[in-house]
């Protein structure tokens, strides 16, 4: 796989900016001129632009980012093919882009519904980008409200015909010695399972997207996310420094038929999950990989859009030198 490390760190940053800005201003334009006409290619070109800012966004920033997938042979065949409900835990600080990344390997990131607390839309570039896809629910702790987003959002997925992803960060948060110490008084004075690894996760929203979307969402995704020891940190500065790192990706897969039925009986699905994984990472940090355990290193495979992304920078650049220079000759 190529990559463009080699290129100064200033200027990289300053390109992609540049493109996310580019992103920003093309669906403020889709949605303001293209929608009213036609909605079917508001989705495309909307679709279109996202594919393209992920795989740029994989080839140049993260491609000395190793994102190894562990999971059967069935699971692995059906990932993208099946619209799914994926769970995951929250260790690092770069998680939801990476899961965004597998969803782009094998179909397409504008087909992803994701939660997030509501600050995240107000943070630069990846905060304004999430607000004008419309494919994150911004909750606001307020259940009347969110309840009535995600009802809107999984109707939408409804309607569609392609397999769609929604994501899932349960823990609601990522984990930090002060948020594990603060989960473990939690759960000694409500009598739960102690947790080492992992955060208490919070319920309510993944009990009712699975409330809403049994019909529609046919599988569960368990996703266990963790950087092998010895391996860098997954954070913004080592990428941004071109640390080369590892993820390893757990993946179980559960059928919905065979969730409970009840609100109740999901939560405590959901937190059995949690006390899996918990129980799962502390053997990987002794022993690592089993060797009976298929490990399969995905990468950017659609180098059309990356193509495409540059030529739009390209083309940027030189409309502006033009402008700049040419003009006054």
């Amino acid at each position: 796989m190529c990559s463009i490390m080699f290129l100064p760190a200033a200027i990289l940053i300053l390109l992609f900016v540049d493109f996310v800005l580019s992103v920003c201003i093309i669906f403020i334009l889709n949605l303001i001129f293209v929608r009213p006409l036609s909605k079917n290619v508001y989705k495309r070109i909307k679709g279109l632009a996202s594919d393209m800012g992920v795989c740029l966004a994989w080839q140049t920033l993260f491609s000395r980012v190793k994102i190894e997938l562990i999971t059967d042979n069935e699971t692995y065949e059906l990932l993208g093919k099946e619209s799914a409900i994926l769970i995951a835990n929250h260790r690092h600080a770069l998680d939801h882009t990476i899961v965004m990344l597998v969803n782009q390997f094998f179909g397409s990131s504008s087909n992803t519904l994701t939660l997030s607390k509501n600050s995240i839309k107000y943070y630069p570039f990846y905060g304004w980008v999430s607000w004008l896809s419309n494919r994150v629910i911004f909750l606001e702790r307020d259940w009347k409200k969110d309840a009535m987003k995600l009802k809107t959002a999984i109707g939408v997925v409804k309607r569609s015909y392609r397999p769609w992803w929604f994501i899932v960060f349960a823990e609601g948060t990522r984990l930090t010695p002060q948020k594990l110490l603060e989960a473990q008084e939690y759960a000694i004075s409500q009598g739960l399972h102690v947790p080492r690894n992992v955060l208490i996760p919070r319920t309510k929203g993944f009990v009712s997207i699975v409330k809403y979307s049994r019909e529609h969402f046919h599988v569960v995704y368990d996703l266990t996310l963790v950087v092998p020891p010895g391996c860098p940190p997954l954070t913004l500065k080592n990428v941004l420094k071109g640390e080369k790192t590892t993820i390893n990706i757990y993946i179980k897969r559960f059928l919905m038929k065979h969730l409970p039925e009840s609100d109740e009986d999901v939560a405590m699905w959901c937190r059995e999950r949690f006390c899996d994984k918990d129980a799962f990472l502390d053997q990987y940090m002794v022993k690592g990989i089993s060797e009976c355990q298929v490990s399969r290193t995905i990468h950017n495979k659609k180098h059309i859009h990356v193509a495409g992304a540059w030529a739009f920078l390209l083309l940027q650049i030189s409309v502006l030198v033009y402008y700049l220079y040419l003009s006054r000759i």
